[in-house]
């Protein structure tokens, strides 16, 4: 499966009213979204290994080896953002670009989620997630495998608040190729019950490349015989001021 890691730049404008109550919008599309070139690990490069061999003889081997999921694609990048204060007609009074990023990054295969109702994914949810990826619930990159704790920092999505640990999560790996502090994965659930796939954002936190990114994100994809060759996921932005 060619894995396509892409790094993304997104510009995103929120609006900003004038009025008595403040109501939480709703994650929004981004304004852009560039792909950059897709890369994958070439096991083409790891050296044959040989022993010897000698007639009449038994030798004990321990064997490494690696193999590359055919169930998650990787995205990683950055992000800039503007908040504005504008009419309808687009037409703006004043904006403040956004120095330090916060907030989340949406990915889902339903091009309008259903927002309201959002909440963690269960333990059914994560069995269908992993049936329409090909997968049994056992398996070593299952996304019940992958998703598999509740440790998470809580924030919001729009008005509706996720709370601390709540919600079933993993971390992407950092540079020395373990578990990072930063770049949470988290598992939610739209009204409509689509898989979210949510990660929060970092400011320029070391990925796991050595770069500085604001976030990095995983999605399912199947590359089982009989799945589709791609399959395509809306990506939706909240940031915070």
């Amino acid at each position: 499966m060619q894995q396509r890691l892409a790094t993304i730049f997104v510009m995103l404008a929120l609006a900003a009213l004038l009025c008595a109550t403040y109501v939480m919008a709703d994650p929004v599309a981004p304004l852009t979204l560039t792909e950059g070139t897709a890369t994958q690990r070439n096991l083409s490069l790891i050296e044959a290994q040989s022993v010897d061999a000698q007639g009449g003889y038994v030798t004990p081997l321990n064997i490494s080896a690696l193999t590359i999921t055919q169930h998650w694609q990787g995205y990683y990048g950055e992000v800039t953002g503007t908040i504005v204060l504008a009419d309808v007609n687009n037409k703006t009074m004043y904006n403040w670009s956004l120095t330090t990023i916060s907030g989340e990054i949406y990915a889902t295969r339903e091009a309008a989620p259903t927002w309201a109702g959002v909440g963690c994914a269960d333990v059914a949810d994560i069995v269908t997630e992993d049936a329409y990826l090909n997968m049994t619930n056992a398996d070593a990159d299952s996304v019940n495998m992958t998703f598999n704790q509740k440790d998470h920092p809580a924030f919001s999505v729009g008005a509706t608040p996720i709370g601390l640990n709540t919600c079933w999560s993993t971390n992407a790996f950092d540079e020395s190729g373990a578990d990072s502090t930063d770049f949470y994965q988290v598992l939610l659930l739209d009204g409509a019950s689509n898989i979210v796939y949510t990660t929060i954002l970092e400011n320029e936190a070391t990925g796991f490349d050595n770069g500085a990114w604001d976030f990095e994100l995983m999605v399912g994809e199947s590359e089982e015989p009989g799945a589709p060759a791609t399959v395509q996921y809306y990506f939706w932005v909240e940031l915070g001021s």
